[in-house]
């Protein structure tokens, strides 16, 4: 009878939320009902996030949702698997997932600026006026993510395993092994809607002179680059 219970109370749950997801809404002069999609928990979680498919791919998760969310590009992490993987070590890969620099030459094989920088206070990441990669430790495992920006003290993440989340900056710096990895591109504007207007618009000229007195580039590069 437990079981049988249980049972029931499943399939009602699965029924209810498929009835619920577009709720009846009463239109008016009249008894006619329209239904209004509603978005799921999880998809409001996931919201301009490209999800993660597999344990080692947040990096390319991380990336397509940058270059498709903020940069608008038609990426899908799928095509960022094989392409890197087509130019890198597949067998480190397969073990290890992506590296900061595999990630650094595909963007750079698409048209972007991208480099990576060392940053010793936590606290001039808010000094940034664009989403980042950053490497974070999570569970003991190191798990890339984007940093959309930092506003009253909380850093808004959008993280390719887990969604859309906040972390004080205390908790973050705690997590983050202090490198991030910018992306720029000279002449498309990136979308404030994926800041969560946090930001402000950079124009890539802007951000550079900000991000040299920060930190240090872990691959150095000269003037003429940017």
């Amino acid at each position: 009878m437990k079981a049988c219970f249980v049972v029931a109370m499943l399939i009602w749950a699965v029924c209810a939320d498929s009835a619920w997801a577009n709720p009846p809404i009463p239109l008016p002069g009249g008894s006619m009902l329209a239904n209004v999609p509603v978005k799921s928990l999880v998809e409001l979680r996931f919201q301009n996030i490209e999800r993660q498919a597999y344990d080692i791919s947040c990096g390319a998760a991380a990336m397509a949702t940058l270059l498709k969310y903020y940069y608008q590009e038609d990426v899908r992490e799928q095509s960022l698997v094989d392409a890197m993987i087509a130019v890198g070590d597949k067998d480190k890969i397969q073990q290890e997932g992506f590296s900061l620099l595999e990630m650094k030459r595909f963007a750079e094989q698409r048209g972007y600026v991208a480099n990576g920088y060392r940053i010793s206070d936590v606290q001039k990441l808010a000094n940034l006026k664009i989403p980042y990669v950053a490497l974070v430790n999570v569970r003991g495992y190191a798990h890339f993510v984007i940093v959309k920006g930092i506003a009253d003290g909380e850093v808004f993440i959008a993280d390719p395993a887990y969604g859309n989340r906040s972390r004080t900056l205390e908790s973050f710096a705690n997590e983050w092994n202090g490198v991030i990895l910018v992306i720029l591109h000279s002449s498309r504007e990136g979308n404030s809607d994926f800041t969560m207007d946090t930001l402000p618009k950079a124009s890539m000229g802007q951000v550079v002179p900000i991000i040299q007195r920060l930190g240090s580039a872990i691959w150095p590069r000269g003037a003429a680059e940017y």
